[in-house]
């Protein structure tokens, strides 16, 4: 489902809609839950296996956060964590990349890129002290995985994201 069809006008809709007529009764957590599941709905939609590599790339950096405070309240600087943490997300990155090159038969990803650096940057942010790591794991996976950021290719810093994501209604 591209951003230009009519099948992503209705998809959009409906999320609208649905935002809509929660909005009075349902929790943050509800409206971010639906609007993750939304977000991996459109990506299932371009490919079924995309959806896993965004939720192994969420989970690295949402567990990599984790570890990287840990480390720094144990005095550490956290740096091997933040190094597992990069090398963990770029592997996946430079194996489509380099498969790609050596075998254009293999589907790209659309937006792997995009979400692979848009997950670092919540890791980094967190080992540079500008965030602290978000508890919630639905938080983070809708930073990463928010289909409007990732059509657009609307790039934002961990440190301005989640913590909205965790506060305030995005939509």
């Amino acid at each position: 489902m591209l951003f230009n069809t009519p099948q992503y006008l209705l998809f959009l809709l409906v999320i609208l809609v649905m935002l809509w007529i929660t909005n009075k009764w349902a929790g943050l957590l509800f409206r971010n839950t639906l609007l993750l599941v939304a977000s991996y709905y459109f990506y299932a939609n371009l490919h079924i296996g995309f959806v896993g590599l965004l939720v192994y790339i969420t989970l690295v950096n949402y567990f990599g956060g984790i570890w990287i405070i840990s480390e720094q309240k144990r005095g550490s600087s956290g740096k091997k964590a933040v190094a597992v943490s990069i090398l963990l997300s770029l592997l996946v990155l430079i194996f489509f990349k380099y498969a790609y090159f050596f075998n254009d038969s293999i589907l790209l990803p659309i937006g792997l890129s995009f979400f692979t650096f848009q997950a670092l940057s919540y890791s980094i942010d967190i080992y540079r002290g500008k965030i602290k790591p978000e508890t919630s794991f639905i938080n983070v996976a809708l930073f990463v995985a928010f289909f409007p950021n990732i059509t657009f290719r609307s790039y934002r810093k961990g440190k301005e994201s989640v913590t909205t994501i965790a506060r305030e209604a995005i939509i």
